[in-house]
């Protein structure tokens, strides 16, 4: 579940301008 989690994460960074950050997650 956290490759899901971490791709709904990073759509919705991306939707809102910020950077990504995939350690963070």
């Amino acid at each position: 579940f956290v490759n899901q989690y971490s791709r709904k994460s990073l759509r919705v960074l991306g939707s809102v301008g910020e950077p990504i950050n995939p350690s963070a997650w």
